[in-house]
């Protein structure tokens, strides 16, 4: 996957979408190759392949992107609960 990087975080570009580039860091917890997307409304997305997750996150608030300070704790608990999940 081709991507033109981004000098913070190991993310980039590519596709029509975020890639991250790189390993997860203390900014985020995407595994390499995950690809996402943030759009109106203060809706969100992410496929982590590395994870085996799809994550979809709607909301129908316009404007200065009210939800938008809720993505990252959104990705901390999906995470962590992936984490805390029994292994079959």
């Amino acid at each position: 996957m081709s991507a033109m990087p981004r000098a913070d975080f190991g993310i980039g570009f590519g596709l029509g979408f975020g890639v991250q580039l790189g390993p997860p860091d203390r900014h985020n917890h995407r595994g390499k190759g995950t690809f996402y997307w943030a759009g109106a409304a203060s809706t969100l997305f992410w496929v982590d392949p590395t994870n085996d997750l799809v994550a979809v996150f709607l909301t129908q608030m316009m404007g200065q992107n009210p939800a938008r300070p809720l993505h990252p704790p959104l990705m901390t608990l999906v995470y962590g609960a992936l984490a805390d999940a029994p292994r079959l």
